[in-house]
């Protein structure tokens, strides 16, 4: 697997903490044999404290605001991450199955009805955070049963 594959597989903020905190070790043990006396004293205080104060700010994190360390890809489903996150969803209506299995037959997003939807948004001049967003929040409940009229489904 190459660097490519690999960066693709970020895919959440836990990820992304772990890559920063190695990223400052290793810079931090290369460039902490080159520097001198007093500075190099102060730097090692910083190798040392810096992942002391990741994992603080982690676990303060965690504790307060959970919802941000994960990705919708994180869920089985997009819905769950959304509910999770925002907590002022609608329910389930029949314009959002609708659109959904317009969107994802199976399970699988087909391209071509996502971008005909994404097209519909953009004429509408809906302009929502994703697909998803669209699907499940209560301010476009209207939109939705126009996308629904509009794209005939």
């Amino acid at each position: 697997m190459g660097i490519k594959e690999s960066l693709q597989q970020v895919k959440n903020p836990l990820t992304m903490i772990a890559i920063f905190a190695g990223l400052a070790e290793i810079a931090a043990t290369v460039v902490l044999p080159v520097l001198n006396g007093a500075v190099q004293s102060t730097f090692v205080w910083y190798v040392m404290l810096f992942p002391v104060f990741l994992v603080v700010c982690f676990f303060i994190t965690l504790n307060f605001n959970h919802k941000v360390l994960y990705a919708p890809s994180d869920f089985k489903d997009e819905r769950h991450f959304f509910d999770e996150l925002h907590g002022d969803f609608t329910a389930e209506t029949s314009e959002i199955e609708k659109l959904r299995k317009f969107w994802k037959p199976d399970g699988v997003v087909d391209r071509f009805n996502e971008n005909r939807l994404k097209q519909w948004l953009k004429i509408s001049g809906i302009d929502p955070e994703s697909i998803t967003f669209f699907l499940r929040n209560k301010a476009f409940s209207d939109a939705r049963k126009k996308a629904v009229e509009d794209l005939q489904l």
